[in-house]
């Protein structure tokens, strides 16, 4: 296929994508190292050189439906994609962007699904605080580990006006995966943040994309931090990519005898490192600094907690009366459907008020008198 005055560029890139033609760093480097119209003109038509007809239209049909939604298209051509990227062997042609990306200092938080309530503090903890100096989180919008750390940014930057941070998906953006972190990713965007992703809005999620994800989540980040894995965790895909790509690893060191630990652990033992307290990242990123400290306007004004509307009174009320629950049983008990229970969960999760556990199932925090 050629390139003429007429093509977008952003379509043709993506039909290079579908047909699986990703290239390498010296590729990417040439094209934005093009000094005039004719030498990018050359580097783009040998990137496109054999793209078929059929991925051409199918991709032109995808670009166009995602612009018509309000999706931003970043191509590897463009000022604005992500300079890390670029150091990838195989970074993504395309990027679909929804709402607004920042990555001028992420830092990655991954890790199981199936976390401890320890873990899930850990990861919410340490996300609030890196956001609330200036780091973009981001994460994949898992269960578990990354839906924790994503909470803990989205609390920074309702609380202090930071940047929520950034969700990478493995899947397209009209499939947000787990359908129960679709409140989550609605608050993530209202309050600033953006939801990536390099496959067409209508991609389903796939096994085979997930660690595809991965590797955009380690190349935009300055630092990975592993919380909780498993052996066979695919968070320590996410941690390996880093470590092949010069990123700083670190990793959360867990009990001995906790299976979603011993890939953690094992990590330590391959050049991660171990962080035990906060500070130590701080020091490790004096970039990072305080908001209020850089502002120079601190306040001992401490916000007061919204009251509750009268749904999520009956959700607490609920929670109280059996300890644990899942949301089709919240969803008896506070008679509210479960469409509109979702986000409820999710601001009642990010208030700090629920606590979901790994078997998906909500609790009162411990930090609600009971």
């Amino acid at each position: 296929m050629k390139l003429t005055a007429n093509s977008d560029l952003s379509a043709l890139l993506y039909a290079v994508s579908l047909q699986g033609r990703f290239f390498n760093t010296e590729s990417s480097r040439r094209l934005r190292a093009a000094e005039n119209e004719f030498e990018r003109t050359a580097v783009i038509s040998r990137l496109i050189k054999g793209v078929n007809t059929e991925f051409a239209e199918r991709a032109k049909r995808e670009i166009e439906q995602a612009r018509e939604e309000g999706v931003e298209i970043i191509s590897v051509a463009d000022t604005q994609y992500p300079p890390n990227l670029l150091e990838l062997s195989d970074p993504p042609l395309v990027l679909f962007v929804r709402g607004e990306l920042a990555t001028d200092f992420c830092f990655g938080i991954v890790g199981t699904r199936k976390c401890t309530s320890y873990g899930r503090r850990a990861a919410k903890t340490i996300a609030r605080k890196l956001s609330e100096r200036g780091a973009s989180i981001i994460s994949g919008l898992a269960r578990g580990i990354d839906t924790a750390a994503h909470c803990g940014a989205i609390e920074a930057a309702q609380s202090m006006g930071v940047y929520p941070g950034v969700a990478v998906l493995g899947s397209g953006l009209s499939h947000i995966y787990p359908a129960e972190n679709r409140g989550l990713a609605r608050a993530l965007l209202e309050n600033g943040g953006a939801i990536i992703s390099e496959f067409g809005l209508e991609q389903t999620p796939r096994k085979d994309l997930f660690p595809r994800r991965n590797r955009i989540i380690s190349g935009l980040a300055r630092g990975v931090l592993v919380v909780e894995a498993a052996k066979k965790s695919g968070s320590l895909i996410t941690a390996r990519l880093a470590l092949e790509q010069g990123r700083d690893v670190f990793a959360l060191p867990g009990p001995i005898d906790s299976e979603v630990s011993a890939g953690s652990n094992n990590l330590l033992k391959s050049g991660a490192q171990l962080l035990d307290s906060i500070d130590e990242l701080l020091e490790q990123y004096p970039e990072l600094v305080l908001k209020e400290e850089e502002d120079g306007n601190a306040s001992d004004e401490t916000e007061t907690p919204s009251a509750l509307s009268a749904p999520a009174r009956r959700v607490m009320e609920g929670l109280k009366s059996c300890s644990r629950a899942n949301i089709d049983e919240i969803s008896q008990l506070a008679d509210i459907n479960t469409r509109e229970l979702l986000p409820l969960l999710t601001r009642l999760e990010l208030e700090g008020k629920l606590e979901l556990g790994p078997d998906q199932r909500y609790e009162l925090s411990s930090l609600i008198d009971s």
